[in-house]
């Protein structure tokens, strides 16, 4: 792992590759679901928070900041304690004042949700990356499996759309975009969600 020079701010994407159990069982999923190259290792998004100085996340328990769930967290002290590898892909707009007051606020409504747990919860993270259209017309995926807990990139996402960086419908479709279903693969460079964003995402950069 090196310490990179770029400017983080906030917005930005944190792509995790994880070495713990739940990181080993998604990476095997992202194969499972045909996912190639580097993308396949993404197993965590994160968002940067406060300037450049805090990481906003959801997750299973952060057992160095007794945290779990929806969290905010030192970015520094984020990155020296997380197990595996971290990629940042920075966002090219203003970050005004009035941006910066209303990214926290979004943060404060999401703050202290839960993680997905149970049957259900799993489930939905299952069925989340299934791209097959018969699949999703069969089992109706798009309407079903909706849990109140937050996975990592579902409080991305929502986070994303509530400050206007992310679209809410796909242009190309007139489909919604949804926020839990989109799993760590697909935002990896020239991936889905960077196909959505209503701004310039920069290629994935090693910290």
């Amino acid at each position: 792992r090196k310490e990179c020079a770029m400017n983080l701010q906030t917005a930005d994407w944190l792509l995790c590759s994880g070495n713990g159990r739940l990181s080993r069982r998604i990476k095997q999923y992202n194969r499972l679901m045909s996912v190639k190259g580097a993308a396949a290792e993404i197993t965590h998004i994160a968002l940067i928070a406060d300037g450049g100085k805090a990481v906003f996340e959801s997750t299973t328990l952060n057992k160095w900041a007794g945290k779990r769930g929806t969290q905010v967290n030192s970015f520094y002290e984020w990155l020296r304690n997380y197990d595996g590898s971290v990629w940042h892909r920075h966002l090219e707009f203003e970050r005004t004042e009035c941006f910066e007051i209303d990214f926290a606020a979004e943060i404060g409504e999401l703050i202290d949700r839960p993680y997905e747990n149970g049957i259900p919860g799993l489930l939905e993270l299952m069925f989340c990356g299934i791209e097959w259209d018969w699949f999703r017309r069969t089992f109706r995926i798009d309407q079903k499996l909706r849990t109140v807990e937050l996975h990592c990139t579902e409080a991305s996402a929502i986070l994303l759309q509530n400050t206007d960086l992310l679209r809410r419908v796909n242009p190309d479709t007139n489909h919604p975009v949804r926020p839990d279903k989109l799993p760590p693969y697909m935002w990896w460079e020239k991936g889905f969600v960077e196909t959505m964003m209503r701004v310039k995402v920069y290629p994935p950069v090693l910290l």
